[in-house]
């Protein structure tokens, strides 16, 4: 019985490399396809709105009024 015991503790063990690279591959892909790639600001293309010139300002009021009517809908001023 002893002997057996013996045996079984004096077992050499060793980390298997393998599965651990294909892990870490693994990983390595799974960001890689996950990760959003941004383009820089500069290059987004915009169609801004051209400026209006208003003649007259309009005034607003001191006094903001918000109104909830019993259907829902919300009323302001």
């Amino acid at each position: 019985m002893k002997a057996w015991i013996n045996e079984l503790t004096n077992e050499k063990t060793e980390l298997q490399i393998a599965p651990l690279i294909d892990v870490v591959f693994l990983l390595l892909i799974y960001f890689m396809v996950s990760a959003r790639l941004k383009r820089p600001e500069a290059d987004l293309t915009l169609a801004l709105p051209g400026v209006v010139s208003v003649s007259t300002q309009l005034e607003m009021p001191d006094e903001q009024i918000i109104e909830v009517l019993a259907d829902g809908r919300i009323v302001l001023n």
